[in-house]
């Protein structure tokens, strides 16, 4: 929705590696599936309990804050969007356990189908709220421009970012994808209830296991892709005579730098090297 640095369109706050969390289009199904349908036990319980904590910690409010006013060790020194490691295992957690109640649930397939729809409606509302407002804020722009009196209202809507134009149809084109995904998925679900085969009808909520899994991977697959490509060594980790020195030195040897940006945090495990600071 906030673009990617990849593709320079990233309009979200701050960095895009600091700040983002991503989970998948189809695990939005899984995790509804989760908190209403999931049999409640110790475990289960502790995940539905830790996914929305995460969030709030998260982000920006009063309940957040309080980790920073109480002064706690580690926590209140630590970034607040790291903790998304967490939500994210949680996530997977629950669509885990979400997945084998389906398939053990005789009612699982109608289940997941109509939560699957809500899903489907609710990327296309967020798709088309991005037009409506970009709309929205066009007519504002073009009712306000040449009013001396409204030139406040017009310098609001062209200098804040959140309200550029251009964030607008990012969001919308970035919306798609989703959209496509939770499509394929209710296609695949479609026919593969309508299949005559006694084999596919015998095994339905296997295969509709296995095209979560696939379109899952695809979709996860391509977001750290697209982030982290696979490129060859040498074009990142080049090697230099400064580099060849350290690393013909004997061990035990630790080097320190005067500046960060010589050699940034986990570069020099590359070249095998060791650091007086640690991490």
């Amino acid at each position: 929705f906030f673009g990617n640095p990849v593709t320079r369109n990233y309009w979200g706050f701050l960095n895009f590696s600091e700040t983002s969390g991503f989970l998948g289009s189809l695990t939005l199904t899984l995790i509804l599936f989760s908190y209403i349908y999931l049999r409640k036990n110790r475990i289960t319980f502790f995940f539905l309990v830790l996914l929305p904590i995460t969030l709030i910690l998260t982000f920006d409010n009063y309940i957040s804050h309080i980790i920073y006013q109480l002064k706690i060790p580690f926590l209140t020194s630590s970034y607040a969007t790291r903790i998304l490691f967490i939500t994210t295992f949680s996530a997977a957690s629950l669509s885990a356990f979400a997945i084998d109640q389906f398939i053990k649930d005789q009612l699982g397939e109608k289940k997941l189908f109509k939560l699957a729809v809500y899903s489907w409606a609710s990327f296309v509302g967020i798709a088309i709220g991005s037009i409506l407002v970009s709309q929205i804020v066009q007519n504002i722009i073009k009712s306000v421009s040449g009013k001396t009196h409204l030139k406040p209202v017009l310098d609001f809507y062209l200098n804040d970012k959140d309200f550029a134009l251009s964030n607008f149809q990012i969001a919308t084109r970035n919306s798609l994808l989703p959209i496509l995904i939770l499509s394929a998925f209710l296609i695949y679900f479609l026919i593969i209830g309508n299949v005559r085969l006694k084999f596919i009808r015998k095994y339905s909520k296997t295969f509709l296991a296995l095209g979560l899994f696939v379109l899952i991977t695809f979709d996860l697959g391509r977001y750290f892709l697209k982030f982290n490509p696979f490129v060859a060594q040498n074009l990142i980790f080049p090697s230099t005579p400064a580099i060849e020195f350290l690393k013909n030195k004997g061990e035990p040897f630790r080097l320190g730098r005067e500046h960060a940006e010589v050699l940034p945090p986990n570069t020099w495990t590359a070249y095998s090297l060791q650091s007086l600071e640690g991490y």
